[in-house]
């Protein structure tokens, strides 16, 4: 409890000077990966997370790359789900995987000028030949909605009802191709619940949703 509440604090309020930012230029490859944790967050909705925020390693690297906008960060993160497609059961079922970043609201998205999650599955896909990333967005969010950190888990669940959509000219170029679907931060799992299930009604054969931190 203490960790979530810790996590929805750091996103509604990132902090100016963060006293457990790490130096990236001392950051390893090697470290990064020693905090690897996988752990299964809901196993019949598929959905699992890499890592601990809470770790100051890993809470750091998406500080980082969320508020701040440095790159690297994608990089180090990537590792870790390189590290699940390469070594968890449930991916290692498939040769091929589709990547698809959870998106943000246009507005959000220009705001920030990036999509973090997109940061990291492009790290993926240039670094895993087993991943895809598809050239054209799959998925779409077509509404802003609410801070997912500002509600309680009931009103999580209101807030992203029916908020993404897929382009099926898109899903028609990858038939049967499982996806792998990828977000920052997982702390309830409403937002890849939601998502999930847009991908499967919409014809995706296997959606297994992964948050890098929890």
């Amino acid at each position: 409890m203490k960790a979530i509440l810790q996590t929805i604090l750091d996103i509604l309020f990132p902090p100016l000077h963060d006293p457990h930012e790490v130096d990236l230029a001392t950051v390893t490859d090697e470290a990064v990966l020693a905090h690897y944790k996988f752990q299964c967050i809901d196993s019949k909705q598929a959905l699992y997370a890499l890592a601990q925020y809470s770790d100051d390693l890993i809470g750091s690297l998406i500080r980082q790359l969320k508020f701040k906008g440095k790159r690297i960060s994608a990089h180090f993160l990537a590792l870790l789900v390189v590290r699940a497609l390469n070594n968890e059961e449930v991916f290692l079922e498939h040769k091929q995987w589709l990547i698809v970043p959870v998106p943000l609201g246009k507005a959000r998205e220009r705001s920030r000028g990036y999509n973090q999650s997109m940061c990291i599955a492009q790290m993926v896909a240039q670094t895993d030949s087993v991943v895809t990333l598809p050239s054209h967005p799959l998925l779409r969010r077509d509404r802003e909605t609410k801070p997912q950190t500002s509600l309680d888990r009931a009103d999580r669940v209101a807030n992203v009802i029916g908020v993404f959509s897929v382009d099926q000219q898109v899903l028609a170029n990858y038939p049967n191709v499982p996806i792998l679907l990828l977000d920052d931060v997982v702390t309830t799992g409403a937002t890849l619940r939601e998502a999930r299930k847009t991908l499967l009604e919409a014809g995706a054969t296997k959606v297994v949703g992964v948050g890098v931190g929890h």
